[in-house]
Parts: structure tokens; C-alpha cells; sequence
């Protein structure tokens, strides 16, 4: 198996782990999926998306017929290779953004439709750009938003720590959920401690605090939400 393939896997083992292992009966499968049509979820191809209430069932369906093997893309047979569309075209929409790095898909697909009467698609026109250097990155044009970041003025005054869910880990041939837990300094941005557990809760709280104390010492404050986890009843 391709690395690629298992990490589709255990990602949608991850998004739809009360569906596949029947956590969820009737309308509450329902409830759950459209609850995620509508969350921007990050693809293990690095893209943020919502998925669609197709795509989801279309999942949990492959997933009771073939298992975890259903999560797995199919390959085409025709993989790489210009189907329908002429090579002369492609060229033109290449030499179509070169000429104008800022240039759209649309744009570039109103001209190609002024001069063959054809477009393409969005992915299918990003591939063969992104393949010939054509895109606004290779060319040099960016378009990322200058953000001020929250600091203190020394290292070890404040760290910042939050509790994230982590991929699914094969553990006996069973899909687990893991949970990051992690600190940062809010100054030198360095990572104090971070590692992936099994359990969010507060013995692995203090195991990652402690851990982070015996490398760094204590910081003067901790800043984190609201969760459950990071509150404890006072003993006198």
C-alpha cells in the first residue's frame, strides 16, 4: 500500500468514525454527515473544503462494502495523459498565463473560448499550469495577507497550549483517534512539548507539562481555553 493511499484511509477512518463503527443509528447518521457538509475540513491533499453530503455517503457506502480498501482513490488508466482537449490548446492557456501571471481561469478560459470555441476545467487548466511553472507562485506573484502575531517580549513568560484531534493510528489492525497536546512559547514560538496520546484527558495534561518543566523550566503563566480538561476541582 502507497503511503498516499493510507493516508486517505485513516482520514476518513477519522471524519466518520461514529458512522463506520455504529456509534450512530437512523436520523443520527444523517445529523452527523450534515453536520460536516458544513465544516471546512483539511484533505490530506492540503486543501481546505466542505464536503458534500455525496461525497460522505458515498464513503460510508464504500466502507461497508470493501472496508477501509474503499477509502482508497482509484487510479484512472488515462492518469496524466490530455484527454479530449488538443496539446495546442494547452500550450495556448500556458503562454495565456505567462504573458499575465495574474490572469484567472476564468479569464484565461474566455480567451481560449474566443480562440477555439472550448474551455477547460478548473482542475484540469491548474494541472497542466502547475506542471509547465505557470502558476502565480512560480511566476513570482503572491497574494498572502500580512498578519501581526500575538508575543511577549521574552521566552518563558506565557505559553500557549490547546488539545487538537490527531490522524487515526492501525493499532492490531483497529483505527484509534489520537489527540495532539501541545505547548508554545508565545515569544520564540518554539514547540516546549508536543506528542499525540490516545486520551484527552488530564493525566496527559500533566504528562506533557511535566515533560515541558523538566527541559524549560516553568513559564510565569498559561494561557488556554475553556475546555474540560484544563479545569480541576480545589482540594483543600
Amino acid at each position: 500500500m502507497e503511503d498516499r493511499d493510507e493516508k486517505w484511509q485513516l482520514f476518513w477512518c477519522h471524519l466518520l468514525y461514529p458512522v463506520i463503527y455504529d456509534e450512530l443509528e437512523g436520523s443520527g447518521i444523517t445529523d452527523y454527515l450534515e453536520g460536516l457538509s458544513k465544516e471546512e475540513i483539511l484533505f490530506p491533499d492540503g486543501k481546505r473544503r466542505k464536503p458534500s453530503m455525496s461525497t460522505l455517503w458515498r464513503k460510508v457506502r464504500a466502507y461497508r462494502q470493501e472496508n477501509t480498501r474503499g477509502f482508497v482513490k482509484k487510479r484512472r488508466k488515462d492518469r496524466g495523459e490530455i484527454r479530449v482537449v488538443s496539446q495546442e490548446i494547452i500550450d495556448k492557456a500556458i503562454e495565456i498565463k505567462k504573458d499575465l501571471p495574474t490572469r484567472s481561469a476564468p479569464v484565461i478560459n474566455a480567451l481560449l473560448q474566443e480562440y477555439y470555441g472550448v474551455t477547460l476545467s478548473k482542475s484540469t487548466l491548474y494541472r497542466h499550469l502547475k506542471l509547465a511553472g505557470a502558476t502565480r507562485l512560480k511566476l513570482g506573484v503572491t497574494g498572502k495577507k500580512v498578519r501581526c502575531r500575538f508575543s511577549k517580549e521574552y521566552s518563558n513568560i506565557l505559553w500557549t497550549g490547546d488539545f487538537m484531534h490527531g490522524p487515526c493510528v492501525l493499532i492490531d489492525g483497529s483505527a484509534y483517534l489520537t489527540y495532539l497536546s501541545a505547548f508554545i512559547d508565545t515569544h520564540s514560538r518554539l514547540i516546549v512539548d508536543g506528542r499525540y496520546y490516545l486520551k484527552q484527558n488530564k493525566p496527559v495534561l500533566i504528562d506533557c507539562l511535566l515533560r515541558a518543566f523538566a527541559i524549560h523550566g516553568a513559564p510565569r503563566g498559561l494561557y488556554v481555553d475553556n475546555a474540560k480538561v484544563y479545569y480541576a476541582k480545589q482540594r483543600s
